[in-house]
Parts: structure tokens; C-alpha cells; sequence
């Protein structure tokens, strides 16, 4: 089996988690994961919005929509993180 050659959909997971409290740099992240064609998955989608609630409540909620329409998975976490971000706006 062979190693993937660059960064997968757990590589971004894991730095966009680490990252949380620079909400820009998680949305650098996702666009950057997308240019390269990795789907984003729940547990990016609750990584991006947990950290946009936090610094861009309305970007939160636009990305909660776009991301649902893309047929990304939400889970407990992002449902949370949108509400929160609805509360903050």
C-alpha cells in the first residue's frame, strides 16, 4: 500500500483543529484543501466552524450552509458552533 504523497483529509483536520483560534488561517486551510480536490469531511466542517463562530460569526453561518450544500456531513459540533455564531450575530 502506498503512503499518500502530500497532505490528506486528516492532515488538514488535524492543523485546521490546532488552529482553531485563527479563524482566517482555518479558512486558508479549507480553500486550499478544496483547490487540491480533498473533500472536506465532519470533522473538518466542525473544525471550520467552531473557529469561524469564534472570530466570524456571520462567515460561520454562510460556511454552514455552503458546506451542508456540498453534501458535507454536519455533526453535534458544527450544528453547535452555528447555532452559537446565530446567537453572536
Amino acid at each position: 500500500q502506498q503512503l499518500p504523497s502530500g497532505p490528506d483529509v486528516m492532515t488538514y483536520g488535524a492543523t485546521m483543529h490546532a488552529c482553531e483560534a485563527k479563524w482566517q488561517l482555518v479558512l486558508h486551510l479549507l480553500d486550499k484543501m478544496q483547490s487540491k480536490k480533498i473533500q472536506p469531511n465532519e470533522m473538518i466542517s466542525a473544525s471550520v466552524m467552531g473557529a469561524c463562530a469564534k472570530g466570524s460569526p456571520e462567515k460561520s453561518t454562510e460556511l454552514f450552509t455552503s458546506l451542508k450544500e456540498q453534501g458535507i456531513r454536519q455533526n453535534k459540533v458544527s450544528y453547535t458552533a452555528a447555532l452559537s455564531a446565530c446567537h453572536k450575530d
